[in-house]
């Protein structure tokens, strides 16, 4: 998925009043976050004027309260003008998991196939899925998470 379709879906979640944690499978590197920092900038992934602007909202949370408003909310946040949240849309996209468009569904599943396989609660898997612990497990098109399944030569011991 480039930029543009990325920017698309987020409008697309955000008009059906979605949490950018339901929109987008973030980096587990992210997702686990316990503590948001911003005077590191995230790596230099965020300009000091970006990083800035979140800290005075988020410094301190988690990045699951971070990430639980809807996108058009970061827009509104003190000292977030036009350029700097293009810029925070760029860096949402760089913390993304990249969303396959061209996948095959029989080499994933479902959160009700894994809750099955599991024996857990879907609410659970999601809460799992959302904090990054499934590894290149990402939403798709339909707003579904999708988890790989491992290769067919790999066998669970």
């Amino acid at each position: 998925m480039d930029r543009e379709q990325f920017r698309m879906r987020l409008k697309e979640g955000n008009r059906k009043y979605l949490p950018l944690v339901k929109i987008i499978a973030f980096k587990a590197k992210y997702a686990k976050m316990e503590k948001m920092n911003f005077k590191t900038r995230f790596g230099n992934l965020m300009s000091v004027r970006l990083s800035n602007a979140l800290a005075k909202e988020f410094q301190g949370k988690s990045f699951r309260e971070f990430a639980n408003y809807k996108p058009s909310y970061y827009s509104g946040i003190s000292n977030m003008g036009k350029l700097t949240f293009n810029e925070f849309l760029n860096v949402l996209y760089e913390m993304a998991v990249p969303i396959q468009l061209d996948y095959k569904s029989s080499e994933y599943y479902t959160v009700t196939q894994l809750a099955k396989i599991l024996v857990a609660k879907e609410e659970d898997i999601i809460r799992q899925l959302e904090s990054g612990r499934y590894k290149d497990a990402f939403i798709n098109e339909q707003g579904e998470w999708l988890k790989p399944k491992p290769p067919e030569n790999e066998y669970i011991s």
